[in-house]
């Protein structure tokens, strides 16, 4: 990448990403990140996954996979 580029946006990196997604990071993805992006820096990994009905796991694999790396806030 040149200093000209920059980096995909989260919609690019779904749309990319979207047919290596299991049902429940798709789920996760198109229903909460891509609709409340702004939310999601605040919330810890267990409050999404509630608001969601998934899981901890869910929630930070479909992170990783759109390559957005570790939630900052990962706690109880």
């Amino acid at each position: 990448m040149t200093t000209t580029e920059s980096a995909p946006s989260l919609a690019e990196r779904m749309a990319v990403k979207l047919s290596e997604l299991s049902p429940a990071e798709v789920r996760v993805a198109a229903a909460f990140i891509n609709e409340h992006a702004e939310d999601v820096a605040f919330l810890s990994v267990n409050d999404l996954a509630r608001q969601l009905g998934s899981s901890d796991a869910t929630i930070v694999r479909t992170a990783q996979a759109l390559g957005c790396g570790a939630h900052p806030d990962h706690r109880d």
